[in-house]
């Protein structure tokens, strides 16, 4: 659309057109972003019993082109228990997990991605790591916010729903997560799940 009406305009004219279509479409992507946080609440009504080890593969099978556009290795260590949830709720947070490491991955290096499982007394923990660009560990709860960023550059930016969709579907589970980062490490986050969690808490 640019191109078609930019031809008759000078260079302001041409830079105020750049910037009213790109505001457009940074509030589409905020509409989005607030028409999914609708659908995740209207899911938290269909939990039952099922296996994090399907939900994972089901996630892995989705992003397999894209796990092999970029040359990502994926190592996937433990044995997933089942837990209490909603199979679409779980498969969007560690789609958008995933999505993160695949977008703000190190192009200088190879991509790795690694999933894992560990527990504690009360909760079932999965770890999500990549060897990315990070960021700074003193800034890692700001991006769990809505609308808030990971990176400035144009190129890197997106609505900022992704950790807070995450942070929100591990609550209405009963959990939580916890960001792991800094700028020499890659991002990482962990996903807690209670080992007991009734479908009358929600």
């Amino acid at each position: 659309m640019s191109d078609k009406y930019s031809n008759g305009l000078n260079k302001k004219g041409k830079e105020f057109l750049w910037i009213s279509i790109n505001s457009a479409q940074r509030l589409w992507s905020r509409i989005n972003g607030l028409l999914s946080f609708l659908r995740i609440e209207k899911e938290k009504n269909v939990f039952k019993t099922l296996s994090l080890k399907e939900v994972i593969e089901e996630v892995l099978r989705s992003f397999e082109e894209n796990l092999l556009k970029v040359g990502a290795e994926v190592n996937v260590k433990g044995n997933f228990p089942e837990v209490v949830g909603n199979f679409f709720l779980l498969k969007e947070l560690f789609s958008n997990l995933l999505s993160n490491s695949i977008r703000f991955r190190n192009t200088n290096i190879a991509c790795k991605l690694f999933i894992s499982y560990s527990e504690e007394a009360r909760f079932h923990m999965i770890h999500v790591r990549d060897n990315g660009i990070g960021i700074d560990a003193v800034e890692k709860n700001y991006f769990i916010d809505l609308f808030k960023k990971y990176h400035l550059s144009e190129e890197l930016s997106g609505p900022g729903t992704g950790l807070f969709f995450c942070k929100r579907i591990a609550e209405l589970h009963g959990g939580s997560i916890e960001i792991e980062t800094d700028r020499t490490s890659g991002f990482g986050v962990i996903v807690r799940f209670p080992k007991e969690f009734k479908l009358e808490q929600l």
